[in-house]
């Protein structure tokens, strides 16, 4: 699976801000349709960034929404191990699955 690269400065940083929750995922495999299944259970994410490893990005429209679904455990658990608010908290390092 490629993962698509942007680079558009620090806007896209000062975007993020308090609007992002990084979350960790459970398995892997969950990557593809991540997205789609969040949507489908009535929570709007503007943008999925994945950021290596099992680490996730997910934006959100409004601060309120990103906080809502961050204190909301019910609502993410079945994706992720642990999610929490991104503030420019630096990620460690996870090795990707090899699929041979």
């Amino acid at each position: 699976m490629e993962v698509p690269v942007r680079d558009d400065g620090d806007f896209d940083a000062i975007q993020w801000y308090n609007l992002s929750l990084v979350g960790k995922l459970k398995d892997f495999n969950q990557l593809c349709c991540l997205q789609k299944s969040i949507n489908n259970v009535g929570v709007k994410i503007v943008r999925m960034t994945y950021l290596g490893g099992l680490n996730v990005l997910l934006t959100f429209k409004k601060e309120a929404d990103a906080i809502e679904f961050e204190k909301d455990r019910l609502s993410w658990a079945r994706w992720f191990s642990a999610i929490e608010l991104w503030t420019w908290q630096l990620l460690a390092y996870c090795h990707t699955p090899n699929f041979n």
